[in-house]
């Protein structure tokens, strides 16, 4: 992965010498699934299974938009080929239902912060995200200026800020900020803000891979097309953990699924 991504970034620098520039900007709607899943088996400290493997999951869907810049260098040498990315902000928010907590903050045991979580009646996920994609691709152009193409590569995901927040009925508001590991709780005036390491529960950086498929006219193009996570994006993927006499073995994965629809213009 390491060598197929650095070839592609000096094939992307190396084109800039020999090939025609193209600058544009381009937003859109994005749906992603955040998919967090524990699985933990539990044992007695002297090695006794007491329990088989277990799995709490989570599929959080969130709906929002990416906007930013983009630039493409078509090949002088081949018509139709080119490489291109760009820089992004996005952002996303979705509902979280109450049993999907526990798997999102991977948390065997009846923590603080999930009880002040679990105190919430209405909970949501907000994800704060950088992202520069960078792509190869193909596009076919009629003699009516109409096009189509299709790219591909990879994309990396800088986290900015996920978090997952909650309030009740009487006003009381919570908030886990998962990339700082900041949980902040505010009621009227009065808030309580406590920081820690475990709180931290996603990677800042994701690397993905991605296709799409689009149209164009002229300088006006649609795109649509989806970005999966490849890596384990939980900062804690495994580890065991002592409570009493028992003792658990401990797997956490988290993924990010993204899919979307843009319009961009090429100047």
């Amino acid at each position: 992965m390491k060598k197929t991504f650095t070839l592609l970034l000096a094939l992307t620098i190396a084109s800039a010498a020999f090939a025609e520039r193209k600058w544009g900007i381009e937003a859109g709607y994005d749906h992603n699934w955040l998919i967090s899943k524990t699985s933990y088996q539990a044992t007695t400290l002297d090695g006794e299974t007491i329990k088989d493997q277990q799995e709490l999951k989570a599929t959080v869907n969130l709906d929002g938009f990416h906007v930013g810049g983009t630039f493409l260098y078509c090949f002088d040498e081949v018509e139709g080929l080119a490489v291109g990315g760009g820089i992004q902000y996005q952002f996303a928010r979705g509902a979280v239902q109450q049993d999907q907590v526990r798997a999102l903050i991977f948390d065997l045991t009846t923590e603080s912060i999930e009880q002040e979580l679990a105190k919430c009646k209405k909970l949501s996920y907000t994800m704060h995200s950088l992202q520069i994609p960078l792509r190869i691709g193909y596009e076919y152009t009629f003699d009516n200026d109409l096009g189509i193409f299709a790219y591909a590569g990879p994309i990396l995901n800088f986290a900015l800020d996920w978090y997952i927040q909650g309030e009740t009925a009487d006003g009381y508001t919570a908030t886990l900020h998962q990339i700082s590991g900041v949980f902040v709780g505010k009621q009227g005036d009065s808030q309580t803000t406590k920081s820690d390491n475990d709180y931290k529960h996603y990677n800042i950086f994701d690397l993905g891979l991605g296709v799409a498929v689009g149209l164009s006219y002229k300088w006006v193009y649609f795109s649509a097309g989806c970005d999966v996570g490849l890596l384990n994006i939980c900062s804690h993927p495994s580890y065991s953990l002592s409570l009493i006499n028992t003792r658990y073995n401990i797997d956490n994965t988290a993924r990010n699924i993204q899919l979307k629809l843009a319009l961009g213009f090429r100047f």
